[in-house]
């Protein structure tokens, strides 16, 4: 398992790290609810989306920039952000320093949670 820190908190992900150009996503999807961590590298963003099941977005560090459906938010340090079902949603670094926000939905709602009825599943 790979884990990360961000601003002291360590996150130790159980069953996904995906890295390339724009971001590092780690996440955990073992418990009903999913957990991740996004660190944006300067000037990139993520891509854009909409989905069927509710977000709530957590912002710790100034520079980032939140556009949901046609409106963009800045100024979101020490913010929580709920995203409604089916919203199109993108976070943009406007920094030249790599930015972590963190991200939580229910997994059972979004079909990728391997928790199921009650059980946390405890990987190998």
């Amino acid at each position: 398992m790979k884990s990360v820190t961000v601003r002291g908190v360590t996150m130790t992900c159980a069953d996904k790290v995906v890295e390339n150009n724009r971001y590092a996503l780690f996440e955990d999807s073992t418990t009903r609810t999913v957990n991740s961590i996004t660190v944006l590298k300067a000037g990139q963003r993520t891509r854009g989306h909409r989905h069927p099941h509710c977000e709530t977005y957590r912002f710790e560090a100034e520079g980032l920039r939140l556009v949901i459906d046609d409106t963009s938010y800045v100024g979101l340090k020490d913010s929580t952000i709920n995203i409604r079902p089916n919203q199109f949603h993108q976070v943009i670094n406007d920094t030249d320093q790599d930015i972590a926000f963190l991200c939580q939905w229910d997994g059972t709602q979004a079909g990728v949670s391997n928790y199921t009825k009650g059980k946390e599943l405890v990987p190998n």
